[in-house]
């Protein structure tokens, strides 16, 4: 009975005990949706943040104007502080002065999930000459990006710094400051307790690339499968309309690049930055592939090809990549003779190359001004020149193209095929002559609201007919100097419609309709209603802005089999043919029949966007990008509640006294026990 009684008293205390919350989940709540600043590396310097191995723990402040901020760093009287900003307060300046304050700690800034650009004249923390020193040029570079403060490129060592989401936020703001902190300014002990946050971001990497990867392959980290620090990379996407000749001559190149930059890297939107060229630049196919479908067009002599160079942000990783692998004969593949592959081609076989760089924002309403940066008087006199100056004279009226009043060219990846062959013809086009017209380049607020404006997007906003007028004119230029194989082309004509959706696919929106019919099923049901990040992130994770590019590529310059079912297409599949790629995708009727796919064939490829240096092993390189990122434990956000050290000292000395109290009654019970089984034992022996 007795044991009976003890089991039902274990299983009740073991039922109430799973039923309340741990003592950790009542001391902290957890923020789990946030966006950190982290270490980067390069073969110079270290940059971005870093926490300790521990934490950076702090009150909370809420800072919304010029008067909260001048208290916390003065006047405060609960140091240390971890300061809560408002999207504006986040200026270079502010987070200078913040950071060389004593009393603070680290910082969290509001990130407004709703896209709402906060009242700034301009904000772009990359440097005011970006990649300088990477370029055709290697001495000084112009400034470009004359509003750039450089805050992304800055080191702000053991200083945690994170943006949350606006739900995040107003959790902070409502529940954590407002009842706890919002009167605690004068120091008193009544003010107790007040809420506090706690930051972990224990970075592995220290000093530069060569350190790390010499701590790299250190026995204890290398036989534990633990790296300090990965390059940064990805994959680029190229894709030519037609088959590619065998000794491919006189290659007509359009590029734009994929990735972008934010201080916050998993915020990089590059709506000016990158987007709108790749939305452009996918009209062009769009337009020209359309003409493929319909068999109007069935060959070119001179083969057109499209590229998407991955990395470009930090020292042209992509484009670096391309230019190293066709000089040294293994591009677009090692050669292989088990496969069927597509034909080498070098830099030299490229005649003329043609780079969308911010074409967003082009100056006029209605009639949009472009302009042109040449690399040399022979690109002023090429075709491919001829031919947008013919066909912008009569894009009725429109598009007004312009040369840039500047010599040099302007940060593209043009600039590293230039250092290889300075022969090629090449155009880069963008919506500024002397310096970028976004005021936001190189931030998290370079998104779809930055773009389009006042206007919502649709197929009449500006900035939609703008690029749609872009890519019918290049679309017509590359048609016409092609030597096109071709049957009644009169006209050719972007699809407004296409350049919408894949701003809307990209910056507003990832499970979009679009990305839905070009993915299959496993893939599409990954997608989230959000704008996409734009980080190339490590050469190891493979982005989904990467796969979602390949494969609007293949949808626009390929042909589509729709009569077939999913398994077929992928029984055609086979991995020994190289010169163009079987994709499916689910189509049109992707939610009403699981099995009735798009079978697409497209020579459309992958290309490592790994910098060189790393194959090399050069660490040290000052040719070739060695930007990598650090890894890391953890990266931590969470908030509780703090006491006043008088009431935590209170508590110790009345726990060490109650330790002391217990200790000593269980060593009298210990004596009294002894005595009392001693003597029972001595009088059952006597019994």
């Amino acid at each position: 009975m007795e044991l009976l009684v003890l089991l039902l008293c274990v299983l009740s205390a073991e039922s109430i005990t799973t039923q309340l919350p741990s003592l950790h989940d009542r001391i902290y709540h957890s923020i789990d949706t946030f966006y950190p600043c982290f270490r980067l590396i390069n073969a110079t310097r270290q940059i971005g943040c870093s926490g300790s191995a521990t934490s950076k723990s702090g009150v909370v402040h809420y800072v919304a104007d010029n008067t909260q901020l001048q208290w916390l760093v003065k006047s405060g009287v609960h140091p240390p502080y971890i300061a809560l900003l408002e999207s504006a307060m986040f200026t270079s300046d502010n987070v200078l002065l913040l950071k060389s304050s004593s009393k603070v700690q680290g910082i969290i800034v509001k990130y407004n999930t709703s896209g709402q650009l906060p009242d700034l004249g301009y904000f772009s923390p990359e440097s005011s000459s970006p990649n300088c020193g990477f370029g055709v040029e290697t001495g000084s570079c112009d400034a470009w990006n004359a509003n750039g403060t450089g805050l992304s490129r800055m080191d702000f060592g053991d200083f945690p710094i994170s943006a949350i989401t606006t739900d995040g936020f107003d959790y902070l703001y409502n529940t954590c400051y407002l009842p706890h902190n919002s009167h605690a300014l004068h120091g008193t002990s009544d003010e107790y307790p007040l809420c506090a946050a706690e930051m972990v971001a224990d970075m592995f990497a220290v000093t530069n690339t060569e350190t790390c990867f010499r701590r790299n392959s250190l026995p204890i980290f290398y036989l534990n499968d633990q790296v300090m620090c990965e390059p940064l990379g990805d994959n680029n996407v190229w894709s030519s309309l037609f088959d590619l000749p065998q000794k491919p001559k006189d290659i007509i190149m359009i590029a734009t690049k994929l990735d972008s930059t934010a201080f916050f890297p998993y915020l990089s939107f590059g709506a000016n930055n990158e987007v709108a060229g790749i939305a452009t630049l996918m009209g062009v196919a769009g337009a020209l592939g359309q003409l493929k479908k319909e068999s109007s067009l069935v060959g070119t002599k001179r083969p057109v090809l499209f590229a998407l160079f991955h990395g470009e942000s930090w020292d042209y990783i992509g484009s670096s990549r391309m230019v190293y692998d066709m000089v040294n004969g293994v591009f677009p593949y090692k050669k292989d003779n088990s496969k069927q592959q597509p034909p080498m081609f070098n830099v030299s076989d490229i005649t003329d190359f043609l780079e969308l760089s911010h074409v967003g924002m082009p100056r006029g309403n209605n009639q949009y001004t472009y302009y042109i940066h040449p690399s040399s008087s022979n690109a002023n006199s090429s075709d491919l020149m001829s031919a947008l100056k013919e066909f912008g004279s009569s894009s009725e009226g429109n598009i007004s193209l312009k040369f840039s009043t500047v010599a040099s060219l302007p940060p593209a990846s043009l600039q590293r095929f230039l250092k290889v062959n300075r022969s090629l013809n090449g155009i880069i086009i963008s919506d500024y002559d002397t310096q970028y017209n976004n005021r936001f380049f190189g931030s998290r607020f370079d998104n779809l609201q930055n773009l389009v404006g006042a206007d919502s997007l649709s197929e009449n906003s500006s900035a939609v007919q703008a690029l749609t007028s872009l890519a019918t004119l290049i679309a017509n230029a590359v048609f016409n100097i092609s030597q096109p194989n071709a049957t009644s082309v009169s006209n050719i004509s972007a699809n407004s419609t296409l350049i919408k959706n894949v701003l809307e696919c990209f910056l507003k929106n990832s499970s979009c309709t679009l990305f839905q019919t070009i993915l299959h099923p496993q893939l599409a049901a990954t997608l989230q209603p959000i704008p996409l990040s734009r980080y190339v992130t490590v050469a190891t994770v493979s982005n989904p802005e990467t796969k979602l590019s390949f494969q609007l590529l293949s949808y626009l310059t390929g042909i589509i089999n729709s009569n077939t079912t999913c398994s077929a297409c992928l029984l055609s599949f086979n991995s020994s043919i190289q010169s163009y790629n079987v994709t499916w995708m689910q189509g049109t009727n992707y939610n009403t029949s699981l099995d009735n796919c798009w079978c697409v064939k497209s020579y459309t490829h992958y290309h490592m966007a790994k910098s060189p240096a790393f194959e090399l092993k050069q660490y040290s390189s000052s040719e070739y990008s060695t930007w990598a990122e650090s890894s890391w434990k953890t990266i931590t956000l969470r908030v509780y509640l703090v006491t006043s050290s008088y009431l935590e000292v209170g508590l110790l000395v009345c726990g060490l006294a109650m330790t002391a109290t217990a200790l000593g009654l269980g060593v009298l019970c210990n004596i009294r026990g002894r005595k009392v089984f001693e003597n029972r034992a001595s009088g059952r022996a006597s019994s």
